[in-house]
């Protein structure tokens, strides 16, 4: 009996230990569920933070095409058009929008729009440019066809985006691109050598699609998917 209150007396504290151990792992157990539930609860905050956000941002751009084109449904097709290129494209949806709305506050059509501002783009995609080029270059273009043509100013913006305009021009033209510096730049000019260099056997053809496979571009445009999703 002795030996046997021994072993019971000895028994139950390896019992009390393997109880302690068990109740101390389901603690950290359960806390680690708690704070993964709780990061969990977090990032759906955020996810749906950033999709109000989004919706607030692209309702708050088409009132503004609203005004620019007179019409609910023509606005809603271009920032469709614009969601659809940033998705596609290297360049994001506000670097976009305000490239376009530049381009139909000039007076063009929003389809004329679109089509420059994806040329330009173009362009500015080759010489290795990203969206803080494109809207800078966008409000260039905005101010050239304001007043009808290019200045010295206007013609060093090209050239401080990497983008040899008058070699660009002289190419379209079929000239030198001596001549084409003597010339007096049209926006039409420069619209249509950009368009030019962007097609087949241009001076940039297929850049921006190049550009879109490159490690930034892809995460740009994995971005821009993710954000609209």
């Amino acid at each position: 009996r002795k030996a046997g209150d021994g072993v019971e007396r000895g028994a139950a504290p390896g019992a009390n230990g393997f109880e302690q151990m068990m109740i101390g792992a389901a603690r950290r157990i359960g806390e680690a569920f708690l704070d993964m539930a709780a990061k969990a609860v977090q990032g759906v905050e955020q996810i749906a933070r950033a999709g109000i956000e989004f919706n607030a941002k692209m309702e708050q751009y088409q009132v503004g095409f609203e005004t620019l084109l007179g019409s609910e449904e023509e606005a809603a097709k271009v920032m469709a058009q614009i969601r659809d290129d940033a998705a596609r494209t290297p360049f994001d949806v506000d670097s976009l929008t305000q490239a376009t709305r530049m381009m139909v506050s000039a007076g063009m059509s929003a389809d004329d729009a679109r089509k420059d501002v994806l040329n330009l783009a173009n362009a500015i995609a080759a010489t290795g440019g990203g969206s803080a080029e494109l809207s800078r270059m966008a409000a260039n273009m905005q101010q050239i066809k304001n007043t009808g043509k290019a200045t010295a100013m206007d013609i060093r913006q090209f050239a401080n985006a990497g983008i040899n305009i008058y070699g660009v021009l002289a190419d379209s033209l079929g000239i030198t691109a001596k001549q084409a510096a003597e010339m007096d730049v049209t926006y039409e000019q420069l619209a249509y050598a950009l368009q030019h260099a962007a097609e087949a056997c241009g001076m940039f053809e297929g850049a921006m699609e190049a550009q879109s496979q490159t490690f930034n571009g892809r995460i740009s445009t994995l971005k821009d998917n993710v954000t609209q999703l």
